[in-house]
């Protein structure tokens, strides 16, 4: 599911991984928790360079994927100067 996100899978896989989670809650819900995941690894720099660029190229492109990691930035920050 990372592979997806970071745009490592190719256009047939990608169709046919998206009518699966499309038409299945459980696998949708987990590719949710997966995103969420990844942008926290990415935001406490948990992930290896090459998964740094092809997030930075891959999922910041779209963006409604870039006001979420903005989001959870700032949460972050948010949550950092509260303690």
């Amino acid at each position: 599911m990372v592979n997806y996100f970071l745009g490592k899978l190719s256009p047939e896989a990608v169709q046919q991984f998206e009518k699966l989670f499309f038409a299945n809650d459980q696998l949708f819900d987990r590719l949710q928790a997966v995103k969420e995941k990844l942008i926290d690894d990415y935001l406490h720099e948990n992930l290896s360079g090459e998964d740094v660029a092809l997030f930075e190229q891959h999922f910041l492109s779209s963006p409604s994927l870039r006001k979420q990691v903005e989001f959870a930035r700032s949460l972050m920050v948010a949550i950092a100067n509260k303690s």
